[in-house]
């Protein structure tokens, strides 16, 4: 195992190019603080409210392992925990949401 430290959409980006190996958690974690301008608004966003419960539902659909989220039409909780894509599947070696590297990258909130 390695340790780096990189912006988080940095992160993502080179997980996407097969730079670095992620697990689920870390991608949506860093899907979420990358659509923050810097640190200060991270932190003003996480006190501002109370951590959303995450609580992830796999299952396997079509021979592929999919990993769901609040929000999504197979997930228990209707309502999203948080902006963004509420699913990756395990694809091409690594696990990918609908809509590839820019649903992990997008700012919409």
């Amino acid at each position: 195992t390695e340790t780096v430290w990189l912006a988080p959409r940095t992160g993502l980006q080179q997980y996407w190019d097969g730079q670095i190996e992620l697990a689920p958690p870390q991608i949506m974690s860093l899907s979420q603080i990358g659509r923050f301008d810097d640190v200060a608004s991270v932190m003003a966003f996480a006190r501002s409210r109370a951590p959303a419960l995450i609580a992830p539902e796999p299952f396997d659909q079509d021979g592929q392992r999919v990993i769901c989220y609040p929000g999504d039409p197979r997930h228990s909780q209707d309502v999203p925990a948080w902006p963004g894509p509420t699913r990756l599947t395990f694809r091409n070696r690594r696990f990918e949401p609908e809509g590839g590297l820019d649903a992990l990258l997008s700012r919409h909130w």
